[in-house]
């Protein structure tokens, strides 16, 4: 079934006037996504994964961006609604009337006594608890409530979109809450289960217990990992010492310095758990694996690589082994451990055949990813794409200023979205003053010794990047000013948005040398936060899928739509090598090409009495 089925049977599904709200959200799907209804599966999973990727910017018509961005999601969630109502309609296990009514009873009585008080003098339910009912009517309706358990929930949640899942589970919660103090609830206590459900699984795999496996093994792995992180494990002299002592022992064979031995170490440790997990079913190495060399072999690498492939298959949530680089990095790393402490041939040609099979290899391992490429040609046929990061800051800041305006008056959520939109602007203003790498900008100093965010010290003068070469990936120094027009943006933040942040999460502003401080004493904020907040702003002004990454991406591109084949200022703009940004740029250049070929034929067609 696809979305052209479900758009043919809305009159069946719906009352008139609901119909034809719903075929006018229809008709929009092929104009977003550039697919026709034909082509998109009638899948509520497979539509929320495409609805995360639909650039929105200029398509719907609001008064404020916050507004916009309300109409995009209300207009999603239309398609999902209808793919549900589709399903239920066709499903071939109809509900038990008797499963709705219970389920009907439970959220009448939810709206009768929500925000009430009991006997006690404690809500008897919380606010909005019908709504999390109705959540659960929605998903496991067809399941009796006293009869749902932790079995029936978990197979439900394994068929819900990776976004609704949160909902999902915090109205199983208070399900459970009900079922435990079902003395407060007699009213409805036959219809309740007799046991809560109990906590759903995650869909990620869950950590390795490292301090569950072997001591020795535990101490192997930390050795090896320190001989890969500090360099190579000194080799054997073949000729006996007769040739004499290395004249050049500390050679480092252009090995480039590890900025960040922590993170690498991570890395390391993660790749190990990733083969111990999804070798042995149970996370338990057999007794005979002791050491590194036990642990890594050609046999289990081969037996991780081909579960996790089978998994992904299973799984709705994963994407395929050979359709992203997280298996392909996995066995990197795992390369790296190998060579790092000559476990031998056998072991490495097992990695080096798997990382370029069928099964693992990605079309995408060495080129722009494809998301990346599509988001890019965006910018050549919609221009309400450009034009919505070009004023992204501005648009931004004008939000968070309607925040900061009337900040008593907001709430504890309402005042976090206001901070967060106007920490996006500010993120948004640097990357359009000069593309930087995402490191950079989220660990961007703004006080202290060596501040890199140089203030303006008088009237009309500039704002200023100084960022020490030792910081910057290609050891290049970056240094350039920031144009008014983003340090207006940018100001908002400094002067009133990281104060009203260090204050709300309990930050000395003045201890904290970050552009972003974060709640560790004298440390950024984390990356997941900075990525959150970035992503809240790039929902507000519709451009989803534009990471702090791809706006470097996004700078080159309109350069060199600009200036075409102006390969080396875009490299030392964004700190790169030239050969680098021809590979990936090169798109411009042909197009120009293309124009002056076009113009070259015109000039030609009447002397040459082409028709």
């Amino acid at each position: 079934m696809t979305l052209n089925d479900i758009y043919l049977a809305l009159p069946n599904l719906y009352s008139v006037s609901s119909a034809k709200a719903y075929s006018a959200a229809f008709r929009r799907v092929e104009k977003l996504t550039g697919r026709t209804l034909k082509q998109i599966p009638a899948d509520d999973v497979a539509w929320t994964e495409i609805a995360r990727h639909i650039v929105c910017a200029g398509e719907f018509r609001a008064a404020t961006p916050k507004a916009a961005e309300r109409a995009f999601h209300t207009w999603s969630g239309k398609i999902s609604a209808a793919i549900r109502k589709a399903m239920e309609a066709t499903a071939e296990v109809p509900v038990a009337p008797d499963a709705r009514l219970a389920w009907d009873q439970l959220i009448d009585y939810a709206k009768r006594v929500q925000n009430r008080p009991g006997p006690d003098g404690c809500k008897v339910l919380p606010g909005m608890a019908d709504v999390s009912l109705a959540n659960l009517r929605a998903r496991v309706g067809h399941v009796f409530p006293s009869e749902l358990d932790n079995e029936a929930a978990t197979e439900v949640l394994s068929c819900i979109p990776s976004d609704k899942t949160a909902s999902f589970r915090r109205s199983l919660k208070l399900f459970d809450k009900m079922i435990i103090q079902k003395d407060r609830h007699e009213e409805i206590a036959a219809l309740l289960p007799v046991s809560p459900v109990g906590p759903l699984p995650g869909r990620r795999d869950a950590p390795l217990d490292w301090t569950a496996l072997p001591a020795s093994l535990v101490t192997s792995c930390d050795a090896a990992i320190d001989r890969a992180i500090n360099g190579e494990r000194p080799q054997r002299d073949r000729f006996g010492g007769k040739l004499g002592a290395d004249p050049l022992p500390q050679r480092s064979k252009n090995k480039r310095k590890i900025r960040n031995p922590e993170l690498r170490r991570k890395n390391h440790r993660q790749a190990l758990s990733w083969l111990i997990r999804h070798t042995w079913s149970d996370r338990t190495p057999p007794p005979g694996v002791t050491q590194l060399e036990d642990l890594l072999t050609s046999k289990h690498v081969k037996m991780a690589t081909a579960k996790y492939a089978e998994r992904t298959k299973q799984s709705k949530s994963l994407k395929g082994a050979n359709e992203t680089s997280s298996t392909n990095s996995w066995l990197a790393t795992l390369d790296t451990l190998a060579k790092r402490n000559d476990l031998g041939d056998d072991v490495l040609d097992a990695i080096a055949d798997l990382r370029f099979s069928d099964t693992v290899h990605s079309d995408y391992a060495n080129e722009m990813a494809a998301e990346r490429a599509a988001f890019l040609k965006l910018l050549d046929h919609n221009p309400e794409v450009v034009r919505a990061i070009l004023t992204g800051p501005r648009v931004l800041a004008r939000e968070a200023r309607r925040g900061f305006d009337r900040w008593e008056t907001l709430g504890a959520h309402a005042q976090t979205e206001a901070l967060h939109i106007a920490m996006a602007s500010a993120a948004m203003a640097l990357q359009l003053s000069r593309p930087l790498r995402t490191r950079n900008i989220h660990e961007l100093t703004v006080s202290g010794e060596g501040a890199e965010l140089c203030l303006p010290r008088r009237k009309g003068s500039l704002a200023m990047i100084d960022i020490a070469r030792t910081r910057v990936k290609n050891n290049r120094e970056i240094f350039h000013e920031v144009p008014a027009a983003q340090w207006k943006t940018l100001a908002l933040w400094i002067e009133e948005g990281r104060a009203r942040w260090c204050a709300s999460h309990g930050i000395d502003p003045d201890l904290n040398p970050y552009l972003f401080p974060g709640t560790k004493s004298g440390a950024p904020i984390s990356r997941a936060t900075f990525n959150k907040t970035w992503n809240r702003g790039m929902s507000r002004i519709g451009v989803i899928g534009l990471s702090p990454h791809l706006m470097r991406h996004v700078g080159a591109t309109l350069y060199i739509a600009q200036y075409p084949g102006a390969y080396g200022v875009v490299a030392d703009l964004l700190c790169d090598k030239i050969g680098t940004v021809e590979a990936f740029y090169s798109r411009g250049a042909g197009r120009e090409a293309s124009r002056l070929f076009a113009e070259v034929i015109q000039r030609l067609d009447p002397t040459l009495h082409l028709t």
